[in-house]
């Protein structure tokens, strides 16, 4: 008799009685199903006379980060199509954020995947530290860094003001001392005790001094109050 594979069912309907011979053939089993659904060829053995291929419906189980991938399964395969698709495999991410895939639970139907920009809880004397979300990451990566002495000169102060745990860079920078001093006539701007290290500006109006001997007398024309000198001298007495 005939020998059919899986898949196939023994067509007989050739054999309508005015043939001379056996005109059974083997057929593909066949079914008309709508997205959504495969053609289930299982039931059709090989050994079996009638198409007893069914519609079945298309299934699986996704993990955390992935989604289903329905697009195979479009009623003319002849196995499951549904897939599991990492999320965001298309994202292009920028410094600063990262491939957020939270939105994932395995149950989607649609890539969930986003670019999120990093974050962190920062407190005063820190910065939020942006360095490590490089845009390829899968996690927030936003950490909080100390801000650092930026390396001040003499006749400078560092300025800690910006540094209240909001900001993306370090919040130390350096300023320069007397920019807020007021000073009189007879006095100068003196920015010794700034030398860079201080954490505040030190700097201070002191009054112009001068040693001198008889027959000169101190003069402070040229303390004016706005010079970084004691331009105290002595000045000869006229005669």
């Amino acid at each position: 008799g005939l020998s059919c594979t899986t898949g196939q069912y023994i067509d007989t309907s050739p054999c309508g009685g005015s043939t001379t011979a056996d005109a059974a053939q083997c057929t593909a089993c066949s079914a008309v199903c709508t997205a959504g659904y495969y053609i289930d060829v299982s039931p059709c053995s090989g050994s079996g006379t009638t198409n007893d291929a069914t519609c079945g419906t298309c299934a699986i189980t996704c993990s955390a980060g992935q989604y289903i991938d329905q697009s195979a399964c479009d009623g003319t395969g002849f196995g499951n199509g549904y897939a599991c698709a990492s999320c965001g495999t298309g994202l292009s991410c920028a410094a600063g954020q990262f491939q957020d895939v939270s939105g994932c639970n395995g149950a989607g139907i649609t890539d969930a995947g986003q670019c999120t920009g990093c974050s962190a809880t920062c407190t005063t004397g820190s910065f939020i530290d942006l360095s490590l979300c490089t845009g390829s990451g899968t996690s927030n990566q936003g950490q909080c860094t100390a801000c650092s002495d930026p390396g001040c000169s003499a006749g400078q102060y560092i300025d800690q003001s910006a540094c209240d745990g909001t900001g993306s860079s370090n919040g130390w920078v350096c300023a320069a001392c007397g920019t807020a001093l007021t000073c009189t006539a007879g006095q100068y701007q003196d920015l010794a005790p700034c030398t860079g290290s201080t954490n505040a500006d030190v700097s201070a109006c002191v009054a112009c001094t001068a040693t001198c001997g008889v027959g000169f007398y101190k003069d402070f024309s040229d303390c004016t109050g706005a010079g970084t000198a004691d331009q105290g001298k002595c000045t000869a007495c006229s005669a």
